[in-house]
């Protein structure tokens, strides 16, 4: 599962948005709030003033 996502430069989610999927709607959903929950700081040294844009991939494998 792969998702775009859009941070801010205060480093807050302004958007997800899917890439692919391979799981049913539920377990998106489940991720997709995850990645709501998730913090995003500022790793450069860099003062963006437009914030960022970034792929996050779940590699999900049963067990």
């Amino acid at each position: 599962m792969k998702f775009r996502i859009r941070i801010d430069a205060d480093g807050n989610l302004i958007g997800i948005d899917r890439l692919e999927s391979t799981v049913s709607p539920h377990v998106e959903k489940w991720y997709r709030e995850q990645l709501q929950k998730t913090t995003f700081s500022r790793t450069g040294g860099g003062r963006s003033t437009t914030g960022a844009t970034g792929t996050v991939t779940f590699v999900i494998r049963s067990r």
